[in-house]
């Protein structure tokens, strides 16, 4: 073959963040992690783009990842290896989708992230860098959405938990979609119910608990969140009033994750 090509100097140079941009290292697999843990909450709806972004925010030694739809939250923080001032920045979701497909590919031990007024750049390592277009918007105070105090806490193991939300939620797909959740003597008990597909029950025993709780979820959230969170116990936390978002967070406490509850019938 003979192909035809252009000449190289033609090619438009790759754009910099800027000298004025915040540099910062962090590990790969923990950045990869990160990234699992919060993208599947990130909005589908193209008409608000900064719900559509992950907000990256440094604060001396912290990197916070966020992302929000209107009905969930998650948030991660990362601590760095030194401190590197302050900066923030939205990150689309596509570019963070492919900043993870190229850390699961097997990116070197470390990530070098600058993030800029309009750009984000990650060099993974391997002669690989992905530079990212910000998106510009303001970012949803986040902090006011999650609960800090509660009257029901309990410890779950996610592996039969995630069974039974998903045999529930098999009932509801195609109607409603929530699920039902009982907090009560050392059980969590999840319940769905469609006219045309039928009802399903089970009791799933706690780790520990307090108090007693009830209240109704998207089933396909919370399937997705027990899928992306990566642990073996997960605690959910219950606040007073049946509006509140429903809290699930790790062992360490620097992840979360919150529901807004749906409105049924007891």
């Amino acid at each position: 073959y003979t192909l035809v090509g252009q000449d190289a100097d033609d090619f438009p140079p790759v754009p910099t963040p800027g000298e004025d941009a915040a540099t910062f290292s962090i590990d790969a697999s923990a950045l990869g992690q990160a990234l699992d843990r919060t993208i599947f909450s990130a909005a589908r709806d193209t008409k608000r783009p900064v719900l559509r972004a992950v907000n990256w925010r440094v604060e001396e030694d912290r990197l916070t990842l966020t992302t929000v739809d209107g009905f969930r939250l998650s948030k991660i923080t990362l601590t760095l290896k030194q401190a590197v001032g302050s900066a923030e920045g939205n990150v689309p979701v596509a570019s963070c989708d492919h900043l993870r497909r190229l850390l699961n590919k097997g990116a070197d031990g470390v990530v070098d992230v600058t993030i800029g007024a309009t750009l984000a750049q990650f060099d993974v390592g391997r002669s690989l860098c992905l530079t990212a277009q910000l998106t510009q918007g303001t970012f949803p105070n986040y902090e006011q959405i999650i609960p800090d105090s509660f009257v029901c806490e309990a410890e779950i193991e996610v592996r039969p938990f995630l069974a039974a939300v998903g045999a529930a939620y098999a009932v509801v797909k195609n109607a409603s979609g929530i699920v039902r959740f009982v907090l009560a003597n050392n059980d969590i008990t999840i319940t769905s119910k469609a006219e045309e597909e039928g009802e399903y029950a089970e009791a799933v025993p706690v780790l520990s608990m307090r108090g007693t709780a009830r209240f109704a979820l998207d089933g396909g959230y919370v399937i997705e969140l027990l899928k992306a969170v990566g642990v073996d116990r997960i605690t959910l936390s219950v606040p007073a009033g049946g509006d509140k978002p429903r809290l699930f967070s790790t062992a360490d406490g620097d992840y979360r994750h919150v529901i807004m509850p749906g409105v049924v019938q007891w």
